[in-house]
């Protein structure tokens, strides 16, 4: 396991655009059963790369947590049947997709 993903997804208001920078961010789980992440160097396709391996293994003192956050095309306080079904058919659109994006593999 190289990390673990949280995923959390928000009603998106009307006329306020999703602010880019927002939709992903790295924490440290800490000291775990779960141990730590240990990246392979030898293995990195680039130097951009390997010196983000780097970073990271000088970061994290346990499992590196990605959290995501999408919103729904639903408005605030929506019925919680309601939330469910638009998640459901956003699954669907990534499913359905050509990209490999992070739908498709939430979809699986």
């Amino acid at each position: 396991m190289k990390d673990l993903d949280v995923w959390s997804f928000y009603a998106q208001l009307p006329d306020t655009p999703w602010p880019a920078y927002q939709r992903q961010r790295r924490v440290d789980f800490g000291p775990s059963e779960l141990g730590r992440q240990r990246y392979d160097l030898s293995g990195a396709t680039s130097a951009a790369t390997r010196a983000r391996w780097e970073r990271w293994e000088r970061s994290y003192t346990g499992r590196r947590v990605d959290l995501f956050v999408r919103p729904l095309p639903v408005p605030p306080a929506t019925d919680r049947l309601v939330v469910s079904d638009a998640l459901v058919d956003w699954l669907r659109r990534g499913e359905a997709g050509r990209v490999r994006n992070s739908t498709w593999h939430l979809a699986r």
